[in-house]
């Protein structure tokens, strides 16, 4: 998911947000004030209704009066893109009404996402949920993701949140199921962990993804429900993954033209290791380069799956043009095509490419302004991959050199992928050990280490990160975080890759 900033689209939308539509405890003038604020905010004319709004603000010391002007003033702000003061007076009118509407706490909940003011977010977003689940369809995946991750410190406060949401239905029947599995997944050890075991295996039952099976299926923390997990996993996981494309197919069948269906139906069957059906799913997008350019920025990660299979399926030189493509296609209101440009370098890696990578990472770097800090690691990485697979050692190290800066890694990924083509395997061990004690980044690395994942097989590319991640698990202090955290699946119920 890309981390979202605030910006000025963000404050006109909030600030388009209906105001309360109940009788005002207060004052004629006051009342007159706001009507006049909300005229001249109607009519664009945000300085003028601030003035008068602010002069009414003096006019009055009573708690309620000055709430609903507030509230008025909150919105204003909002859409002139000042939001450390919207938020301030959204939050005092809110503590003024005791029983504020869904569009103010709404509104309130994204102004104290947007500046960073995580914890008070979470509780309006709790607050939220218990007022009127329905108005959590307007927060995105995007959203709850920003948030969770930056109260990773606070697991209490996580695990209420991932249940508030879950319970509050969020994201049910949608096409973003993955992101209600994580939730999900999330919630149940915090629930093992205080025996409430009926309510774990409950939930356990609401996992719809075969892959979220997968990484709970070797994770310690779910120990007491595997052999459940097992049971829905069958034999090579084909029990799970086959539900997930029957799920999956008969959306996408209701509605071919929702991009979203379209994915979660291709990612399946590439998931069941069909992926000659699921590049004929994916590929229907954008067939041409009208269609390229014509794609909505959430549906470009089907063109980056598709060009995937390609590769998976030995289409290497098809593969590498068509991220090439879709990387040069219209980036004007798609700045999320950054993903797909970096993808594309990594992707050419992989392939061990190395001149096509450097392409793809000189291309890259033209439209870095588009990135994140944690994107650009990716296009260093792929730069020092790529020298490295050419045999310049001296410029990969070089290359290198933003992945190593700092004293903790601020892309471990990047920095695991670079460390592995120079060949520093102390320090990519040392790197793996830490991510296993990490208990929010443990379960990802678990599932890199497993045996399906990095054995060699027929038509498998990036072996030479394969071989680099099966001489880390092979040491004995990879292999003890390892154990702590985690098993290799059962190969009963391993998937064939």
């Amino acid at each position: 998911m890309r981390i979202l900033a605030p910006s000025l689209a963000l404050a006109l939308l909030l600030a388009t947000a209906p105001l309360a539509a109940q009788p005002l405890d207060i004052g004629e003038p006051v009342q007159a004030a706001i009507q006049q604020g909300l005229v001249l905010m109607n009519e664009n004319r945000e300085a003028e209704a601030l003035a008068g709004l602010d002069a009414a603000l003096a006019r009055t010391s009573l708690p309620a009066e000055r709430g609903r002007i507030e509230q008025l003033r909150g919105f204003l702000l909002a859409r002139l893109n000042r939001l450390e003061e919207a938020r301030t007076a959204i939050e005092f009118a809110v503590s003024t009404d005791p029983a504020p509407n869904v569009a103010v706490l709404s509104t309130l909940f994204k102004l104290q996402l947007f500046t960073d003011k995580h914890v008070p977010a979470a509780e309006t977003l709790v607050l939220l949920a218990a007022t009127d689940p329905k108005a959590l369809e307007l927060v995105t995946p995007e959203m709850v993701y920003r948030l969770r991750t930056n109260l990773g410190q606070d697991p209490s406060r996580v695990f209420d949140l991932d249940l508030t949401l879950i319970n509050a239905g969020w994201l049910q029947g949608t096409a973003s199921e993955g992101t209600v599995d994580g939730l999900i997944e999330g919630a149940i050890p915090g629930l093992l962990a205080q025996q409430r075991t009926e309510e774990a295996t409950a939930l356990l039952a609401r996992i719809q993804k075969a892959s979220a099976l997968l990484t709970m299926a070797i994770d310690r923390r779910f120990t007491p429900l595997w052999p459940a997990i097992e049971a829905r996993l069958g034999p090579g996981a084909r029990t799970a993954s086959n539900a997930e494309v029957a799920r999956t197919k008969a959306r996408f069948d209701a509605d071919p033209a929702d991009g979203a269906a379209r994915l979660a139906y291709a990612s399946a069957l590439n998931n069941a290791a069909r992926e000659a059906d699921a590049l004929v799913v994916a590929a229907g997008a954008a067939p041409d380069p009208a269609a390229l350019d014509a794609l909505p920025e959430e549906d470009l990660w089907l063109v980056d799956l598709e060009a995937r299979l390609l590769g998976h399926l030995g289409r290497d030189d098809e593969a590498l043009a068509r991220y090439e493509s879709l990387a040069r296609s219209r980036m004007e209101g798609r700045g999320g095509l950054i993903a797909q440009i970096i993808n594309w370098g990594l992707f050419a890696v992989e392939l061990d490419r190395p001149q096509a990578a450097l392409t793809a990472a000189d291309f890259a770097d033209t439209k870095a302004e588009a990135a994140s800090p944690y994107g650009r690691l990716f296009i260093a990485m792929t730069r020092s991959c790529a020298l490295a697979q050419l045999g310049r050692t001296a410029d990969a190290e070089a290359a290198a050199a933003p992945l190593l800066a700092g004293e903790k890694p601020a892309n471990p990924e990047a920095l695991l992928g670079a460390l592995i083509c120079l060949g520093r395997n102390d320090a990519a061990a040392a790197l793996v050990v830490a991510q296993l004690k990490d208990p929010g980044r443990a379960p990802a690395m678990l599932w890199k280490l497993q045996p399906l994942l990095i054995e060699d097989r027929e038509g498998a590319i990036d072996k030479r990160h394969r071989a680099g991640l099966r001489t880390l698990k092979a040491r004995p202090d990879v292999r003890a975080a390892f154990t702590a955290m985690g098993r290799d699946l059962p190969p009963a119920v391993s998937p064939p890759r």
